[in-house]
């Protein structure tokens, strides 16, 4: 890590637009396209120390993170990952395939994910090329 102007931070060699973050226990998840970074507090002199915990899986969109207790469900390219802070594992890439390969790229930003606490169900919608109302999954 070397630091730069106004506590900015190189957290790795890579270029990425940083999707969305989320605490996961006493660390901050960074979600890139790409990858997950753990940052953690370490204090003076260093601030922060960064490492990569995901390469080459990413996050899609900023709102299709999901934040449990202690871990966080994510939307990557390929499948539905779930992440415990340390490691990721895909979940269901059987079902949701078809659905990503169908992703409007063009409107991707626009799916979320949601909690209906009524109903005790997680709910993501996601804008796919062949339909003109967004896929809501339950």
């Amino acid at each position: 890590m070397t630091g730069g102007l106004a506590n900015e931070f190189v957290a790795g060699p890579q270029t990425a637009k940083i999707v969305a973050s989320q605490t996961i226990g006493d660390d901050l998840a960074i979600y890139t396209e790409n990858e997950v970074v753990n940052a953690t507090f370490v204090g003076s002199p260093d601030t922060f120390a960064f490492r990569t915990a995901i390469a080459g899986t990413g996050l899609i969109a900023g709102r299709l993170v999901t934040q449990f207790t202690e871990t966080h469900q994510f939307m990557g390219r390929d499948a539905l990952y779930d992440y415990n802070g340390i490691q990721a594992a895909a979940s269901d890439s059987h079902v949701w395939f078809q659905n990503l390969r169908e992703q409007d790229q063009n409107r991707i930003e626009h799916s979320y994910t949601i909690f209906d606490e009524e109903n005790g169900q997680l709910k993501r919608s996601e804008n796919c090329v062949s339909m003109k109302s967004p896929i809501i999954a339950v």
